[in-house]
């Protein structure tokens, strides 16, 4: 049986690329050597047919750096108070990751945020969407100049012998133009299908956020009622979660990890309905501390604050799993579900469960290194836990 990077490996460089069986590998996580071409594809940026990916390349940043020029020549009043605004994002982007300190860096992130709010007007550049390109350009960067190792470029922690600013002070001016051009056409067709979240009075966030609610009424009621009686409504804290999709929650490489999955979503799933399973797993891995805490300060500082900072890829891992069975329940047994009155386990929950053994074993593969039970009886209990507690 070929390992995981072999699997990758034949894959993403098979003459034309399967693109269901990719999303089936990249659900598990995507090895670091493999991550930048394999998001590149799964965003729709380059084609699956290998052997075109060198011209579709030269093609598009071509096209990328006419398109910057273009609207940087002439602006009007109100495209330089937007060019103002991301002046003023830019800098507060990831503070405590160097990569994003450095000039030439920031200057990349301005022109793909201000070359992308011009070229799609009926959108709008709002707060947040500055957050959305660090992933994008953390992993393109570190397929120039570190052999896809994005960790040492983004955590302080790093074993590293060479700093960030050394590393970026390496890199040729054509790379970071490349970097640059791959992270505007990527980060346009993600924000494509979730359009509706930065139009004029954001209803997609919207639907989102009533969605987590609702959703979380079903899993979570006690919860759900604690923190409406302190006075804590929901759009206090997700719209952040929903808006910015977790960036500034977690710390970048498990941002990454988690992208992987989104990625692999169907269409635009991954960053839309997916991202609301995960939330909701956020929220409910926390339940306990915040049912301790009696008052709307104490709350609305810890789920504004969550410990999650320090998180590796496996705790991520964990969520994500959770996220995967809440979505195929709710799916698999209706949307009805969640305007339900009370949801105890059930049989049909069992049923569920069962069906799902052999899929959701397969899917977790990276978790059985943790010794994550996915046996049809163990995965009733985590369902009547999860759904229930």
């Amino acid at each position: 049986m070929q390992s995981g990077v072999k699997r990758f490996e034949s894959g993403i460089f098979s003459p034309v690329v399967d693109k269901s069986m990719l999303c089936q590998l990249a659900r598990d996580g995507i090895p670091k050597n493999y991550r930048a071409e394999t998001w590149k594809v799964l965003c729709g940026y380059l084609p699956v047919n290998s052997s075109r990916r060198g011209s579709t390349l030269k093609l598009k940043r071509s096209e990328y750096r006419k398109i910057s020029n273009d609207h940087y020549a002439s602006p009007s009043v109100s495209e330089q108070e937007i060019l103002r605004q991301i002046r003023l994002d830019v800098p507060r982007t990831a503070p405590k990751v160097a990569l994003f300190q450095d000039l030439r860096v920031q200057n990349c992130l301005e022109r793909v945020l201000y070359t992308w709010a011009m070229r799609y007007p009926s959108a709008s550049y709002v707060q947040g969407i500055n957050d959305l390109v660090t992933p994008l350009f953390a992993v393109f960067l570190s397929e120039k100049c570190n052999d896809g190792n994005v960790n040492e470029l983004v955590s302080p922690d790093s074993d590293s012998d060479i700093s960030v600013t050394e590393i970026i002070s390496l890199i040729p001016t054509e790379a970071l133009e490349q970097v640059e051009a791959d992270c505007f056409w990527c980060l346009s067709n993600i924000l494509s299908g979730i359009n509706d979240h930065y139009t004029p009075e954001q209803p997609g966030l919207k639907r989102m956020i009533r969605r987590f609610e609702l959703i979380m009424a079903r899993i979570d009621a006690d919860l759900c009622e604690h923190l409406l009686k302190n006075g804590v409504e929901f759009i206090l804290f997700a719209f952040r979660w929903m808006n910015c999709l977790l960036v500034r929650e977690l710390n970048l490489m498990c941002v990454i990890r988690m992208w992987d999955t989104y990625l692999a979503q169907d269409s635009s799933n991954g960053f839309d309905d997916f991202h609301i399973y995960v939330c909701a797993s956020l929220l409910h891995r926390f339940s306990k501390d915040l049912k301790r805490r009696k008052d709307f300060e104490e709350l609305f500082s810890f789920l504004n604050y969550l410990p999650i900072r320090k998180w590796n890829e496996n705790d991520v891992e964990r969520i994500l799993t959770q996220a995967f069975v809440f979505q195929n329940f709710f799916k698999n047994y209706g949307s009805s579900l969640i305007n339900a009155e009370k949801m105890n386990p059930s049989d049909k929950i069992e049923k569920f469960v069962t069906s799902m053994s052999f899929q959701f074993s397969s899917w977790i593969s990276p978790l059985k290194q943790i010794d994550y039970d996915v046996s049809p009886t163990s995965m009733m209990n985590d369902v009547d836990f999860l759904i229930c507690e």
